[in-house]
C-alpha cells in the first residue's frame, strides 16, 4: 500500500486504489 499517492490514500483509502491502479497499469 506504499506504492500509493501517498496522502492521497490517506484522505480517499479506497478511491485512491482505483485511481493508482488504473495508472499503474
Amino acid at each position: 500500500m506504499a506504492h500509493k499517492k501517498g496522502a492521497s490514500s490517506s484522505r480517499n483509502g479506497r478511491d485512491s486504489q482505483a485511481q493508482y491502479l488504473g495508472v499503474k497499469k
